[in-house]
């Protein structure tokens, strides 16, 4: 913790957290314990709506900054780049008011609007990364990011696959990992459920998932397996469920909650289906209830925390069948999946809050000192 007397100001610039993700818990999460860490903490949100679907401390507070930064439908050329110049000009005129220390940014597009608005001369900017490097992004913003990155102070990275992309483009670029919170019960793993949680959205491979359930529901007809999301592929999903008969087998449920624990003690496997992923919250939460996880071997994410057939199962990427063959192994072996819980249960102590919030006020001193 801080032994100065001084009250450091971080402010997190990022986009509304009404809504359940990975990115919106881990922000509040942070900012919470930054909060308790005697940390003054503000969230810049781009949005009109400053409630969050987590839990945030009492003491963050929040300031709102509607804005598009040229991304609005708007077809005019001309009209998106004044929205740009705008945005940015509403940002600064914004960060200059709060006058924080440490301005920490959750997105490329914010991370090149807080750089334009020039606040990295007068507090430290930090780039917070939490989509893969080579995420599609158009010209104009691949050019300003690459001209961006070399500016900022420090950029903090998921994995170190990422760091070595970042490091082209920074020297600063550190590993925090996102982190959670040891959970107090195991999952016994005898309830014959599989679980997984994500995005309605292709990148999170549904359409993978739907093809590896209709492999390993039709075989072990005793097992059901739970999704839990929201997103564009809702209605598919739904569908795919009528026309399969999976109602009861293959269970469909929108997020109302932030609480999940009774979802993962009530799981004997967790299945990530992600096309690309740079960390994968749900992962860490599930290993912290004792839960085995199985997660296609995409470029980043599951590698640097599931531990092949230690604590889980990577299997090759966007292979359906080589997924239903691994979540088969795991159906059939109640004392396998027994084993892989302990060592998840164990190894995900590395993402600990504690921890965690031991390298973000590593780094907050480095910066200070230069």
């Amino acid at each position: 913790m801080k032994t100065n007397c001084s009250i450091i100001h971080v402010v997190f610039v990022c986009s509304g957290l009404n809504h359940p993700g990975g990115l919106e818990r881990i922000i509040t999460s942070l900012s919470s314990n930054l909060t308790i860490y005697q940390y003054k903490v503000t969230l810049l949100i781009n949005d009109n709506n400053a409630n969050s679907f987590y839990p945030l401390h009492e003491d963050v507070s929040t300031v709102l900054l509607p804005a598009d930064f040229g991304m609005g439908g708007s077809k005019n050329y001309i009209q998106r780049k004044f929205n740009f110049v705008r945005d940015v000009k509403g940002m600064k005129k914004i960060l200059l008011h709060l006058n924080a220390d440490f301005v920490i940014t959750t997105d490329y597009i914010y991370t090149v609007a807080a750089y334009l608005s020039g606040i990295h001369k007068i507090a430290s900017l930090i780039y917070w990364q939490h989509g893969v490097f080579d995420a599609p992004k158009s010209r104009m913003w691949s050019f300003f990011c690459k001209r961006a990155y070399p500016k900022l102070d420090a950029i903090v990275v998921q994995n170190n696959t990422e760091k070595l992309i970042f490091r082209k483009y920074n020297t600063n670029v550190h590993v925090i990992h996102n982190f959670t919170e040891p959970a107090d019960q195991r999952a016994p793993l005898t309830t014959k459920t599989i679980l997984s949680i994500a995005q309605l959205e292709n990148h999170k491979g549904i359409d993978l998932l739907l093809k590896a359930a209709q492999i390993v529901l039709k075989q072990h007809p005793e097992w059901k397996w739970k999704l839990i999301g929201r997103g564009s592929l809702k209605a598919e999903v739904q569908q795919k469920i009528l026309h399969n008969n999976w109602v009861g087998r293959l269970i469909f449920q929108i997020p109302e909650s932030h609480e999940l624990t009774n979802e993962y003690l009530h799981a004997s496997i967790y299945v990530m289906t992600s096309r690309r992923e740079v960390f994968g919250m749900a992962l860490i939460e599930a290993m912290s209830h004792g839960v085995p996880c199985i997660a296609f071997d995409c470029e980043t994410g599951p590698r640097h925390i599931i531990t092949h057939n230690v604590d889980g199962f990577l299997v090759e990427k966007e292979n359906p069948e080589k997924l239903a063959e691994a979540i088969k192994i795991l159906m059939n072996d109640e004392q396998k999946r027994k084993q892989f819980g302990a060592s998840a249960k164990e190894n995900v102590r590395r993402f600990s809050s504690e921890v965690i919030m031991k390298k973000w006020e590593d780094l907050f001193d480095e910066l200070l000192k230069n």
